[in-house]
């Protein structure tokens, strides 16, 4: 898979009032939700937080507040857990964001303590004693059936992530991860997370259909 990376990692980020942006995932939604926020008020554009202990919020609630709120950009948290109702009917983008940093741990620390989708229960369930949660774990908890993908609403634009890059080794895991995960039809962005203090580092690939680059 070639891929390129884009000049400014928000480039595929709405601009304007009116959209609504949803996070999922296992990873640091915090994180990238201040990120959102730091973005957005560099641009003068007014965000309004749907998020735990307030959330969730039902879809229909956020499509409401979505239609008397126009002049800004509402980002909205969902765990995984929650039933498709969860999803706004409004969603303009769904960020799914993975924890890297879990790669490697056993997979019963990786896993419990999450409200997980129904694949995610699976992987629990089926998992062996003292087995490790790898790379194929995570991209199976993502694209596999029952995972966060098959959660999104067809039609809602999606860029996934991976978080906690600042705690990853396995550099050549991650990367034949990359590849795989771009190559899925509706994944054509891969944020690369890596924390640095309240905020983070972020770079967005991109599938390039030319020479590419691994920059």
């Amino acid at each position: 898979m070639n891929y390129g990376f884009l000049e400014n990692w928000h480039d595929f980020l709405p601009r304007e009032g009116g959209h609504v942006v949803v996070l999922s995932g296992n990873g640091d939604l915090s994180l990238v939700v201040r990120q959102l926020e730091g973005f957005y008020a560099e641009l003068g554009v007014d965000v309004t937080r749907c998020e735990p202990p307030d959330g969730p919020w039902p879809g229909s609630r956020i499509d409401a507040l979505r239609e008397s709120s126009r002049d800004r950009v509402i980002l909205v948290t969902l765990t995984g857990g929650e039933d498709t109702g969860s999803w706004p009917r409004s969603a303009s983008l769904a960020l799914l964001l993975m924890a890297g940093e879990r790669v490697g741990h056993p997979v019963h620390d990786a896993l419990t303590g999450d409200p997980l989708p129904a694949r995610g229960r699976e992987l629990l369930a089926a998992s062996a004693a003292g087995e490790l949660w790898s790379w194929d774990h995570l991209g199976d908890l993502l694209t596999g059936p029952g995972g966060y993908l098959e959660q999104v609403p067809g039609g809602v634009p999606v860029a996934c992530g991976i978080t906690g890059l600042e705690e990853v080794a396995d550099s050549i895991g991650l990367f034949a991860l990359a590849d795989e995960l771009m190559s899925h039809p509706r994944l054509p962005l891969l944020m690369f997370v890596t924390a640095d203090g309240d905020r983070c580092r972020v770079r967005t690939a991109y599938r390039d259909g030319g020479t590419g680059s691994r920059a």
